[in-house]
């Protein structure tokens, strides 16, 4: 997800499109961003729960794909826009080296140090 903050000017003449992706990120940070808040507080404790079961990793990461795949209102069908197959590979890509720990701690490390300010026209 690229994380912009669009000017009060720029959400004032949003186009119909860009209103829908703006209302959309809104819902992102309003409703479904609890998994970024818990790896950016609490690493370690998501962390070894992810690390010690196979099965609570895969759901884990199954319910990102159900939250966050698509887009304009397709979310919540994650096997109607990836395959098994892709699902699993991810899956796997974050069981095989044991490295859903240190994910999570990527945002409790860039939470610590500041999260990156949005680019502008300016200054990209």
């Amino acid at each position: 997800m690229a994380l912009f903050m669009p000017t009060d000017a720029e959400a004032r003449t949003a186009t119909e499109e860009e209103q829908v992706m703006l209302q959309e990120s809104g819902y992102y940070w309003q409703v479904l961003s609890a998994y970024s808040q818990e790896m950016s507080t609490r690493p370690q404790t998501i962390g070894y729960s992810l690390t010690d079961s196979p099965v609570g990793l895969a759901s884990w990461i199954y319910a990102m794909f159900q939250d966050v795949g698509g887009s304009h209102g397709e979310h919540g069908d994650a096997e109607k826009l990836f395959t098994l197959d892709e699902m699993i590979d991810d899956i796997m890509l974050y069981w095989l080296p044991n490295t859903a720990a240190s994910a999570a701690r990527l945002y409790w490390e860039t939470n610590k140090s500041g999260w990156a300010a949005p680019g502008t026209i300016e200054e990209p």
